[in-house]
């Protein structure tokens, strides 16, 4: 494999061991004639349907063990595209800090997000951010969110 390719794969991975099989897996499946050469373009395949896979296997019944208020603190996360502020969740939910911690709290012990230092966390599976900003019901979650002062980050597509 050509260093460019095995770097976007540990790219795509994130330091997720599971992620690692699924990125081989889909890649190797991808790729035309695997036994003798796997191109860039076979990995940027493969990391694409373990991007997906990750999402069906993994994110999705950790999402739906959770309850409508967790859906909307991990809405409000899926809004920055680093490391969230729990000030800046509880703001967006318009609730009190102490109100956002006890979600963050429960979501830490589900596995769906960890804490990274004080006062901040972060999805503890890099993909799941992108996983809720494409579900169906991320734009009705977010509408119960108070994001006026944030800025648009075009989660849907432009209407004709």
């Amino acid at each position: 494999m050509l260093p460019e390719a095995i770097d976007h794969a540990t790219g795509a991975a994130g330091g997720y061991p599971f992620m690692v099989q699924l990125v081989g897996l889909h890649t190797w499946e991808a790729a035309a004639e695997p036994d003798t050469v796997v191109a860039l373009a076979d990995v940027v395949e493969g990391a694409r349907a373990a991007q997906q896979h990750i999402g069906q296997l993994v994110i999705a019944p950790l999402w739906r063990d959770q309850p409508a208020s967790a859906w909307r603190f991990l809405a409000a996360m899926a809004h920055d595209d680093g490391d969230s502020q729990l000030t800046d969740i509880a703001r967006r939910m318009d609730v009190t800090s102490g109100y956002a911690s006890v979600y963050r709290a429960r979501l830490v012990k589900s596995g769906l997000v960890a804490d990274v230092g004080k006062r901040t966390v972060a999805f503890a599976l890099p993909s799941t951010r992108r996983w809720i900003r494409a579900l169906d019901e991320f734009s009705y979650i977010s509408e119960s969110l108070h994001l006026t002062e944030e800025r648009n980050v075009g989660f849907s597509l432009p209407h004709d």
